[in-house]
C-alpha cells in the first residue's frame, strides 16, 4: 500500500467533516477579507462623499441601506463592521472545531488500523523487526500526522484561498500594483520545494535516530534485571547518551535547516511589504489609487504572504510528514497470518509427525530432520533433549508459528496446514518458558483466556495449580496487581500462574514447552497430578529437559540434534537409550548432591 493511499482510505471515512473544514475555511476567508474592504468602502465613500465603486457595497447600498443613512447614522456603520468581525470569529470557531475533530478522528482510525496490523504479524515478521521500532511507527510517526491534520491541513487550505481571493479582488482594484503585490510568492515556493527535499532526508535519519533510541530503552526496560545483576548501568548508560547524542545531532541540523527556511522566507516577506507599501504611495499620489483602496492593499499584502509563508512551511514540514507516513504505509506491507484459512476443526488430541523437516528462512541448516512420532489422544506425552535439539521448534510447528519444510503433521487424521490457525491455536493452549503477564490484577490475567468463569472454578483452577495458598497470603487476593509482566512474582508462581490460565480456557489439548521447570519438585509433582484428575478429555505435552517432569509420562520422545533417537516409556528407555540413560544418571547425581 502506497502511503498517501494508506492516508486517504482513513480520510475518506469522515469526507463529510472534510467538506464542512472546507467550507468554514472559505467563510473564515471571506468575511476576514470583508473587513479591509469594508474600512475602505467607510473610508472613501462614507467619509469621503464619494460613490462606492466595488459590486459588493453597490448592491449594498442599493438593496439593504443607502449611503444617506450611512452617513447620517455612523452607528450603523460601526454594527456592520462588527457584524463582520462577529461572523469571521463564528465560523473560525467551527473551522478550528471540525479540524480538530477530523485530524482526531483520522489519527484514531489510522493507529487502530496499524496497532490491529501489528497483532496480525507473522513470526517471520516479528523475527525479522524490532518491536521498538514498531512502537516508534504506531506512537511517534502516528503523532507527526497528526500535528499536520491539526494544524497545517486547515492552513494550507487557509492560505490557498486567502491568496487566491484576495488576488482577485486586488486585480480588480489596481491590476499593477496587484501583480507587484504577489512578486514574492514564486520565491517562497522555490525554498520551500527545495527545503521540501532536505527535510525529507534530514527528518527520515532523525527518525530514525529516534527508533534506536526506543529500541534501546524498551531493551533495557525489559531486560532491567539482567543490567543490574550483571552490573552494567554503566555500559548501558554509555550506549543510551551515544544514540542520543546521535539523536540529538541530527535533530539539530534539522532544526537548523527550518531558521534557515524561516529567515530567509520572513525577509523576503517582510522587502515584499515594504515594496508594497512604497509603491502604493507613488500611486495614490498620482491618482490611480485612493486612500481606503491603499487601506485594503496593504492589508491584504499581510493577510496573504504571512498564510504563504507558512504554506512554504507547510510543504517544507510534509517532508516530515512523508517519511513518517511512508514508515507507517511499510508496516502495513509487513506480511501479516490469515489465522481464518483453512477448515474449522474440532480438536480431539491425536497428533502424528510424518518424517517432518525444518529449515527457518534466515538459516540453512536443519532444526528437525526427519522427525516422526504419534501422539495418542488424551495421553500425556514427554519431549525430552539437551538444549539446541529442537523441542521448541516442535511447538512452533504445532502452533503453526512455522511451516514445515519437508513432511507432514496430521491432528485428528487431517494435514494441520488444512486447519485454520485460528481454530487450532484457539484449542491448543501453549503455556510458554517464559510467561507473559500484564500489568494488572491476578484475576484479569487468568481471565484473558476467558472472561466468562466464575470463582468457583477459578479457584478449582488455582489449587490444582498450588497457587491456592499464595492467593491467600495477598492482602487483595485475586485484585493483586503483578506489576509489569509479573514482576512481583517469583518464576515458579509466573509459571504456575500461566499453567493456570491455560487450564480455564478447557483446551483439549495443552503444551507445555519447558514450562515446568521452573517449579520445585514437589510443585512439579502437584501440578502433574492435578492435570491427571482433570474432569475433561485432555491431550497433554510436556517439553522439558529435566527427567522428573518426564518419567510418569505414558510415553517419552527423546530428541538428539533435530532428530528422534528414541520413544517410549521411562523404562524402555532406560534399558534401549543410552543417551536417555545417561541424562537420568546425571539428574540423579546433581539431585543426590
Amino acid at each position: 500500500m502506497s502511503s498517501y493511499k494508506l492516508l486517504l482510505n482513513h480520510i475518506r471515512k469522515t469526507a463529510w467533516m472534510v467538506g464542512a473544514l472546507l467550507l468554514f475555511t472559505m467563510l473564515v476567508v471571506l468575511f476576514t477579507l470583508m473587513t479591509p474592504l469594508y474600512v475602505s468602502f467607510f473610508v472613501d465613500t462614507i467619509l469621503n462623499l464619494s460613490e462606492p465603486s466595488h459590486p459588493i457595497f453597490i448592491w449594498l447600498t442599493n438593496t439593504i441601506v443607502s449611503v444617506d443613512v450611512l452617513r447620517s447614522n455612523l452607528w450603523l456603520a460601526g454594527i456592520m463592521l462588527v457584524l463582520v468581525t462577529l461572523l469571521s470569529g463564528i465560523f473560525m470557531f467551527l473551522r478550528g472545531a471540525f479540524n480538530a475533530i477530523l485530524s482526531e478522528r483520522v489519527i484514531e482510525s489510522l493507529r487502530n488500523a496499524l496497532y490491529k496490523h501489528v497483532l496480525s504479524l507473522s513470526h517471520k515478521e516479528w523475527s525479522s523487526h524490532h518491536s521498538g521500532d514498531m512502537i516508534q511507527r504506531v506512537t511517534s510517526d502516528v503523532d507527526v500526522l497528526r500535528r499536520f491534520l491539526s494544524s497545517q491541513l486547515s492552513e494550507l487550505m487557509y492560505a490557498i484561498f486567502m491568496s487566491t481571493m484576495a488576488f482577485v479582488i486586488l486585480l480588480g482594484i489596481q491590476p499593477n500594483l496587484a501583480w507587484i503585490s504577489m512578486m514574492v510568492m514564486p520565491i517562497i515556493f522555490t525554498f520551500a520545494f527545495v527545503f521540501f527535499k532536505r527535510m525529507q532526508k534530514a527528518f527520515k535519519a532523525s527518525d530514525e535516530a529516534e527508533s534506536e533510541l526506543t529500541t534501546t530503552i524498551q531493551e533495557n526496560i525489559q531486560g532491567v534485571r539482567v543490567v543490574k545483576a550483571f552490573h552494567q548501568e554503566s555500559h548501558e548508560m554509555s550506549k543510551f547518551e551515544s544514540r542520543n547524542a546521535t539523536y540529538r545531532d541530527l535533530t539539530y541540523k534539522l532544526i537548523h535547516q527550518l531558521g534557515m527556511y524561516w529567515g530567509l522566507s520572513d525577509f523576503f516577506i517582510l522587502l515584499q511589504i515594504v515594496l508594497v507599501v512604497v509603491t502604493g504611495i507613488s500611486f495614490v499620489l498620482r491618482g490611480q489609487l485612493s486612500v481606503g483602496e491603499y487601506t485594503v492593499f496593504v492589508s491584504y499584502v499581510s493577510m496573504v504572504l504571512w498564510p504563504i509563508r507558512n504554506v512554504g512551511r507547510i510543504l517544507s514540514d510534509m517532508g516530515k510528514v512523508d517519511v513518517a507516513l511512508t514508515r507507517c504505509a511499510q508496516l502495513m506491507n509487513y506480511q501479516i497470518e490469515n489465522v481464518n484459512e483453512g477448515i474449522e476443526h474440532k480438536v480431539v488430541g491425536q497428533v502424528e509427525f510424518d518424517n517432518v523437516s525444518l529449515i527457518y528462512p534466515d538459516d540453512h541448516k536443519k532444526v528437525l530432520e526427519g522427525v516422526s512420532f504419534t501422539i495418542d489422544a488424551y495421553s500425556t506425552v514427554a519431549i525430552m533433549g539437551a538444549t539446541g535439539s529442537g523441542k521448541s521448534s516442535i511447538v512452533s510447528l504445532m502452533a503453526r508459528l512455522v511451516e514445515p519444510s519437508e513432511g507432514v503433521i496430521l491432528m485428528d487424521g487431517v494435514p494441520l496446514s488444512d486447519i485454520s490457525k485460528h481454530s487450532l491455536r484457539s484449542q491448543c493452549s501453549i503455556v510458554l518458558q517464559e510467561p507473559t503477564l500484564f500489568s494488572d490484577s491476578i484475576r484479569n490475567n487468568l481471565l484473558v483466556a476467558s472472561s466468562e468463569m466464575n470463582d468457583e472454578l477459578i479457584h478449582s483452577i488455582l489449587t490444582q495449580t498450588s497457587l491456592s495458598s499464595m492467593i491467600e497470603n495477598f492482602e487483595a487476593g485475586l485484585e493483586t496487581k503483578v506489576g509489569e509482566n509479573g514482576v512481583t512474582l517469583s518464576g515458579g508462581q509466573k509459571q504456575r500462574l500461566a499453567m493456570a490460565r491455560a487450564l480455564i480456557l478447557r483446551s483439549p489439548m495443552i503444551i507445555f514447552d519447558d514450562s515446568l521447570s521452573a517449579l520445585d519438585a514437589k510443585t512439579d509433582a502437584h501440578v502433574r497430578t492435578a492435570l491427571d484428575q482433570v474432569d475433561y478429555p485432555l491431550t497433554t505435552l510436556i517439553i522439558t529437559h529435566r527427567v522428573a517432569s518426564a518419567k510418569h509420562a505414558e510415553k517419552i520422545i527423546f530428541l538428539k540434534d533435530g532428530q528422534v533417537i528414541a520413544q517410549g516409556t521411562h523404562d524402555q528407555l532406560m534399558t534401549s537409550c543410552a543417551d536417555y540413560a545417561h541424562v537420568v544418571s546425571l539428574q540423579e547425581e546433581v539431585h543426590h548432591g
